[in-house]
């Protein structure tokens, strides 16, 4: 059985689900999931969990992000990218009026949710609804942005790049449009480059090509799913008999009392202990069955 993560550097083109339907011909006996997709036309890392660490997604699709990305100034397009059709032009914003309102898009912000998601409505993905032309009443959501920056100013004006840290479910191109509404120009994002998702970064990714070739080889670059969790949570090595008797819904007395904890057989994970409330829950992902 194969477990892991693969870390990915998705070049524009592709859809997440393309890459995901790749991995499961590569496994084709696991699982194979996403922690968080890319836009087709975005580029960056990009998370697959495989074989049980599909199980963990949870400790990943809610994890910060972080972005570079590029606004063009001047048109604004119905999905907030290139790809959209144009519904706005306007002047070039002024680069202090940009600075000064950037400043607002700082901390906890209400953020619009827009037409061209895959946020649900009534069991379907906006961006399905809006394909059809329908208009679905406005709705907006929490997200905390840590870090916003202007990076460059270029093309007198037309173009700027930015650095964006922001918690999940943070839509870069509903952030693009709405701060240069607010500078009073239009905008769209041209380019984006996702650079962190949680613990992982760009630098740990390889492309698609690598991954297939060393994977064919039969050393398929996964990493350990321990690191999906906290770095502070203990990792804790349990023997054969420990990991029979947890199966069995017992705590062995030769195991710490701990509220959160990877649980590992010969350094690969095979249990997550998580308290939930006043309990403590066992997740048993595999392992020795002896």
């Amino acid at each position: 059985m194969r477990s892991g993560l693969l870390l990915l550097f998705k070049v524009p083109g592709p859809t997440s689900h393309d890459l995901v339907e790749e991995a499961r011909r590569l496994f084709p006996r696991e699982k194979v999931g996403h922690g968080g997709t890319l836009d087709p036309a975005a580029a960056g890392l990009l998370v697959l969990l495989v074989g049980r660490a599909t199980r963990l997604s949870r400790y990943l699709l809610g994890a910060d992000k972080a972005y570079l990305f590029e606004v063009t100034f001047g048109v604004e397009t119905d999905t907030g990218d290139q790809e959209g059709e144009v519904v706005a032009v306007a002047p070039l914003p002024a680069e202090e009026k940009l600075r000064e309102v950037l400043s607002g898009f700082q901390g906890e912000i209400r953020q619009k949710i827009p037409a061209f998601s895959a946020a649900k409505r009534k069991g379907k993905p906006r961006y399905a609804w809006a394909r059809e032309g329908k208009e679905l009443p406005e709705e907006e959501r929490p997200v905390t942005i840590h870090r916003f920056e202007l990076l460059r100013w270029e093309g007198g004006g037309e173009r700027a790049v930015f650095y964006l840290e922001a918690s999940h479910g943070t839509y870069v191109r509903q952030l693009a449009v709405d701060l240069a509404r607010k500078a009073g120009s239009a905008g769209h994002v041209s380019a984006l480059l996702r650079t962190r998702v949680g613990p992982f970064s760009l630098e740990e990714a390889l492309p698609w090509e690598e991954v297939s070739a060393l994977a064919r080889e039969g050393r398929p670059p996964l990493l350990g799913a321990e690191r999906l969790l906290p770095s502070s949570w203990p990792r804790i090595e349990i023997s054969a008999a420990q990991g029979r008797a947890l199966r069995q819904g017992l705590w062995p007395a030769s195991l710490p009392r701990v509220s959160q904890a990877a649980l590992l057989q010969g350094g690969e994970l095979v249990a997550v202990v998580d308290r939930e409330g006043q309990g403590r829950r066992l997740l048993w992902l595999g392992g020795d069955e002896g």
